[in-house]
Parts: C-alpha cells; structure tokens; sequence
C-alpha cells in the first residue's frame, strides 16, 4: 500500500444548493451527514449504505445507470468516491450526472490526487488518510483504492467534464486532495 500523510479536508463553508445526488454516499455518508434530508445518497452496496451516518434518502444503485428522470436534481456530489470508479467507466458515469443534473446544476468533486504507477511499482492500493471538518465536528477517516497506473487528479476530471458538456467553475489541488465545482450550462444530452 502507498500511503500519503493526513490531508484536512474542510467543508465547513461549501455551497451545496437544492436536491443532491451523492454519488458513493455509503460508508462515511460525509454528505447525508452535512444535508440531511435533502440528499439521495447512492452506493452499489448495501452495507456500505448501512453504516453510512444519518441523513438522506439511501438506495443501492450504480452510478452508470441512473435510475432518476433528466434535470432532476440540483446538486451531484462525489466525495472521494471516483476513485473507486474503474478508468474505463468514468465517461458514462460523468455522462449520467449530466443528464440528472438540472440546467445550472453543479457537479461537485472532492478526490485523492494519485500519480501515475510506475510499471513496476509492487504497491497497487493509494490511501489517503483525512481529517473532515464539518460544522460542529471532525471525522477521521480512511479512503484506499486500487493505484491505476494512468493515476489520476484534476487534469483527468476537468478534461473529462469539459468533454461531457461541463464548465469548470472551480478547481484546487492541494497535496493529495482536488476538489471541483462544474455546472451544466446546457439542456442537451452530452451523446446527442
């Protein structure tokens, strides 16, 4: 395992507007935590959506086949859940919250900043341990995942939400962690 030292991860002042879809939102359930009731937090396992934190709506679903109408939510979280996301499916998942998102709708990542994979590097699982500052507390975590020798970090996000249709609004990468604010600005089907 490659381990990277403790980041500190406040959200303590983000915006997240109307209805939000979280995408990976079981385990910690950072998201159902900070808005309660105004989140549907999706996850494909159901144990991971069991010991998520209270709050929100919780329902067993993947992310590349959205089972919700076009233009139906506000806000689309993914608070380090796309690096659990295979390389490979990323496309059709960015493609997905397009279509949920209503106009105007942000797309909101939180994500571990993993380097490429030397070929021969023996240690193939990134962990990044965090320190979450929410109001009115701290949660200590872990997020590990397999390492991808394409890695991955902002770059590889905003390319792919500017092909899908997406306007980066706002970008930051600090260490080993990216966050970024994408809003739809169009109607139209990212594939049409």
């Amino acid at each position: 395992m490659h381990t990277v030292r403790r980041q500190n991860v406040d959200l303590r002042h983000v915006v997240l507007k109307g209805r939000i879809l979280d995408i990976g939102g079981g385990s910690e359930g950072i998201i159902g935590h900070m808005k309660r009731n105004k989140v549907v937090a999706i996850d494909p396992s159901e144990r991971e959506l069991r010991e998520a934190r209270s709050g929100g709506l919780k329902i067993i679903m993947d992310v590349r086949m959205l089972k919700f109408l076009d233009n139906t939510f506000d806000t689309v979280t993914a608070f380090f859940s796309l690096m659990y996301i295979p390389e490979d499916d990323r496309e059709q998942v960015f493609k997905e919250v397009y279509r949920v998102l209503k106009k105007g709708g942000h797309f909101v990542i939180w994500d571990a900043v993993m380097p490429k994979r030397r070929a021969n590097q023996k240690k193939n699982i990134f962990v990044v341990p965090l320190t979450i500052i929410i109001p009115r507390t701290k949660i200590q975590t872990t997020f590990s995942a397999q390492w991808h020798q394409s890695g991955q970090n902002r770059r590889s996000f905003q390319k792919l939400g500017e092909k899908i249709g997406f306007s980066v609004i706002k970008i930051s990468e600090r260490k080993s962690v990216c966050f970024m604010r994408m809003v739809k600005t169009n109607c139209d089907r990212p594939d049409q």
